[in-house]
């Protein structure tokens, strides 16, 4: 049955795959999947990435009513290579309105630390935030998670961002760009690129999480923890070992080409049966588990990832994971062996469809910022565009 309403088309390109759904403003539609290919973090072949675009779209048009005679809007979830960096800055609080925080004094904090961060690299903003809001008060420094209307002499703010390498992150604009101009192209409307296990982890903030809350995305080219604080990413740690290298450690020890050792490794993370049949062998999932064992506990103890879970002494705190490797059924076992506590399993929520929630949650936001402030544009962070405001107001609230 076709599913109708207006909506924005969400897009996370994976490595293994790639998966579509419509966002509406209260509303996630069925998430569609397709094989990803020429994609693998980076742009490894831009023909076939844009017909794993086209092949997304056409089944996403066939399942949702969408009218395709104008730009149609897509926002893409995806993990390039990245960093992440962290910076501070202040602004002086006027003396008129007796020195209270007004929207316009957030906003000027907003987009000066966006500016500072960001500095001369031009790269892709996949992701970024507040963190933290601090205004001083005759000298003493007072934490608050939102400054509006509260009398200071100096506002305070830490931001966190994600940023992409500028060529990688071109090279995926390029693939939309090149894939409008294509002769079986829809006339999409690229309204921003996000980081998908960044929002992964805000994705679960809809649910009932603790103000210190850790989230790990098992990816295909690295293993992430992020942690939120009262729902505010505050910080982000990547390593370099990922679902990629557990396959390429199969193909060396069980003598497998890679499309069968992919094949194995999918098939193991969904059964867990101990033999798989493959290419005429019959392949002793035991290997697969001690690697996959062996990758997982050593990115759960490495001094990186320790440090952070046990700064400060806060416990306890909540868990969630997301990415290929997080239907693996034994990797509760493993978080309980590294001292982690079991990761909040919404029932009947998918991991992979945390980053469609976190999309929303972020539209969402910017659209409850809008109603209280309809006079002026907001410079909205995130990568978020201003165009993109001004399509949810149209088409998904009927703004004007």
């Amino acid at each position: 049955m076709k599913s109708s309403g207006k909506g924005i088309i969400a897009i996370d390109l994976g490595a293994f795959t790639t998966k579509a759904t419509v966002l509406g403003e209260d509303w996630v539609g069925n998430v569609l999947e397709v094989p990803t290919e020429g994609f693998e973090g980076y742009v490894t072949n831009m023909r076939k990435l844009m017909q794993t675009l086209h092949t997304t779209l056409e089944n996403i048009f066939k399942a949702f009513s969408l009218d395709t005679s104008g730009e149609v809007p897509v926002v893409v979830a995806v993990h390039l290579k990245s960093y992440f960096k962290t910076t501070m800055h202040e602004i002086s609080i006027p003396p008129d309105n007796g020195k209270r925080v007004q929207q316009d004094h957030i906003e000027k904090l907003h987009r000066e630390l966006q500016d500072k961060i960001i500095g001369g690299e031009r790269s892709g903003i996949l992701y970024f935030g507040i963190s933290r809001y601090s205004i001083m008060q005759d000298g003493q420094a007072l934490e608050t998670e939102d400054p509006w209307g509260i009398r200071g002499d100096i506002l305070r703010g830490e931001a966190a961002a994600v940023l992409a390498k500028p060529k990688l992150y071109q090279n995926l604009i390029d693939v939309f760009g090149d894939y409008n101009e294509s002769p079986e192209g829809y006339n999409i409307e690229l309204l921003g690129i996000y980081s998908s296990p960044v929002y992964s982890a805000l994705g679960i903030r809809s649910f009932n999480i603790g103000d210190i809350h850790f989230h790990i995305d098992f990816g295909h080219t690295s293993f992430r923890i992020m942690k939120l604080n009262k729902s505010r990413l505050e910080s982000y740690y990547e390593h370099p070992f990922g679902g990629y290298h557990i396959v390429q450690k199969m193909i060396s020890m069980l003598s497998l080409p890679s499309k069968d050792a992919f094949f194995v490794l999918r098939e193991y993370l969904k059964t867990g049966k101990q033999e798989i049949p493959v290419s005429g062998r019959k392949i002793d999932t035991t290997i697969v588990e001690n690697i996959l064992k062996n990758a997982i506990i050593s990115f759960l103890k490495r001094p990186e990832v320790l440090k952070m879970t046990a700064g400060d002494g806060y416990q306890p705190y909540t868990l969630s994971i997301s990415g290929g490797l997080s239907y693996y059924r034994r990797i509760v076992g493993y978080l309980n062996d590294a001292n982690f506590p079991a990761p909040i399993m919404p029932k009947d929520l998918n991991p992979q469809r945390l980053v469609f929630y976190g999309l929303q949650d972020v539209i969402r936001e910017r659209v409850v910022g809008m109603k209280e402030k309809r006079n002026g544009s907001k410079r909205l962070g995130g990568g978020l565009k201003e165009k993109v405001v001004k399509f949810i107001k149209k088409e998904l609230l009927g703004m004007e």
